[in-house]
């Protein structure tokens, strides 16, 4: 009996162990997939991820660390797919093999934080009549962001509005205006491009244009601006189907004339150039005024879509003082000569000559008037009774706009102004002496409390003997007559020219030779 027990435990013990071994055997058949999903950017774990297993249709999602697991899977190919919002999705494949976990560790990559349109194309098609249309833009992204449309296109006139803010998942209206008019015969196409805090996106815009369009001008500024007449400027930019028969200006004192409210109706010439011109006279002074380009087409007519505005102004006549000839301090009596350069507008109706002791006289000063008024021409006036001591004079001429004065002259006792050559010379010589002692004599001089005194170059001096009679003070003796000048002789070392004031004789000598030393400066222009 012991024995049948003993034999019954050990069939029992060897069924128990029969039964265990088939046990392990089966959980071999299968593996299992452990994985993590971390960031693309920073490689920081990614929760929530929803992980999806094909085959099967198993799905689960990751931890806080951003792991997950697959258990029990028969071995084979598997893909993975995973997604999370504001991230892209994506997809892996993996082997699963019976025994020890599949490691899958994959990368998900986050969505930029961009504003997107609702569409691809905005379409205006051919409706002339429609000239607006509206979209969304979304912000499909994780976080709020500031956003402005950006567009390059004449003929869109407004985007309303053009830039804000979105919050996350929230949508705004934009709409879209275009000008029909600017867009050329066929399809037209553009893209308008969304800015936003990270990137952008963009979206089409088309239109098409009418094969028969009206002319497209361009209004240019007004130029030659005077009392009473403008230079008005216009330019076609399309000719129109079927093209302009008729273009020129219209003007008015209120904003944007028509043909039906301008004052004159302005035709022009069609002569092939793209630009043309008119010269308007009989305006008004000191008035404003509006112009617009226009042009008309069989199929009506058309007007620039800009204005150009001007206001009518007075010239002042241009007036140059020529000369102070032959003037007599002692006696107080002298020649002024003048010269109108341009007669203004309106033209100058006086002129004359304006002079005191002190600079910068003006009519409020002493004047007297020279004949002659309206045409640009030199004139001259003789003067008695002047001041003694040395004056200052200005040519003017007055129109009924004001009055302008030209350079201003000075006639001393010490110094006398050639305005043709450009120079002052003393009236007295400082000694005589040889070159290099001149030079310096002129320097150092201060006579009237200038300090640029200096010798005249061989030119200079040539007008100082023309002129040496009104000058005054020469020696002009035939043996000591002679004069330095600045002006060196290139061929010979330490050289200069010099003048006989007897004859006029240009020569030149060693600086060591001693002769006549007068000053003279350079007038400021």
């Amino acid at each position: 009996m012991k024995q049948l027990i003993i034999f019954f435990m050990s069939l029992v013990g060897i069924c128990a162990a029969s039964s265990c071994s088939s046990d392990i055997s089966e959980d071999n058949k299968y593996g299992s997939i452990a994985g993590s999903v971390s960031d693309a950017t920073t490689g920081e774990p990614v929760p929530t991820v929803n992980v999806k297993l094909t085959p099967g249709g198993n799905s689960t999602v990751t931890g806080t660390d951003g792991s997950f697991t697959f258990p029990n899977l028969e071995p084979g190919e598997y893909t993975l797919d995973f997604s999370k919002e504001g991230y892209k999705t994506n997809s892996a494949k993996v082997n699963v093999r019976v025994g020890s976990p599949t490691s899958a560790h994959l990368l998900i990559e986050r969505i930029p934080s961009i504003v997107t349109a609702d569409r691809e194309t905005l379409d205006f098609g051919d409706n002339q009549s429609h000239n607006t249309l509206s979209f969304n833009i979304v912000n499909s992204s994780y976080e709020k962001l500031s956003w402005e449309i950006e567009e390059h296109c004449e003929w869109i006139t407004e985007i309303n509005p053009s830039s804000g803010t979105l919050d996350y998942g929230k949508t705004a209206g934009i709409v879209v205006v275009i000008d029909r008019e600017l867009l050329n015969p066929g399809e037209n196409k553009t893209v308008i491009v969304i800015k936003s805090s990270n990137g952008s996106s963009q979206m089409n815009v088309v239109a098409i244009g009418s094969d028969k369009s009206l002319p497209k001008l361009n209004t240019l500024a007004v130029t030659d601006i005077k009392s009473s007449s403008a230079i008005l400027n216009g330019e076609i930019i399309n000719n129109g189907n079927p093209e302009y028969t008729e273009r020129g200006f219209v003007y008015s004192k209120s904003s944007m004339p028509t043909i039906e409210n301008t004052i004159k109706k302005i035709i022009c010439t069609l002569d092939g150039e793209s630009k043309y011109s008119y010269e308007l006279n009989g305006l008004d002074l000191k008035e404003t005024y509006y112009v617009r380009a226009y042009a008309v087409n069989k199929d009506g007519t058309s007007y620039s879509s800009n204005e150009m505005k001007f206001t009518t102004v007075e010239i002042l006549p241009v007036v140059k003082t020529v000369e102070i000839y032959n003037p007599e301090i002692g006696e107080g009596t002298a020649t002024f000569r003048g010269e109108i350069v341009s007669i203004g507008d309106p033209a100058y109706t006086e002129r004359g000559f304006v002079y005191s002791e002190m600079p910068n006289p003006t009519i409020y000063d002493e004047h007297v008037v020279a004949n002659g008024s309206g045409v640009a021409s030199t004139f001259s006036k003789s003067v008695s009774d002047l001041p003694k001591n040395g004056y200052y004079v200005r040519a003017y001429a007055t129109s009924p706009g004001g009055t302008s004065y030209g350079e201003e002259l000075n006639v001393s006792p010490l110094w006398i102004e050639i305005p043709s050559a450009g120079i002052a010379v003393q009236k007295e010589d400082l000694g005589k002496g040889n070159w290099y002692t001149a030079d310096a004599m002129c320097k150092n001089s201060t006579l009237g409390g200038y300090t640029d005194w200096r010798l005249p170059t061989k030119e200079e001096l040539m007008v100082l003997y023309t002129n040496r009679d009104k000058i005054g003070g020469f020696n002009t003796s035939q043996y000591y007559s002679a004069y330095w000048s600045s002006s060196t002789n290139n061929n010979y070392s330490n050289y200069y020219y010099f003048i006989y004031f007897y004859d006029g004789e240009l020569s030149n000598t060693s600086s060591g030779a001693s002769f006549n030393i007068r000053a003279v400066r350079t007038l400021t222009k």
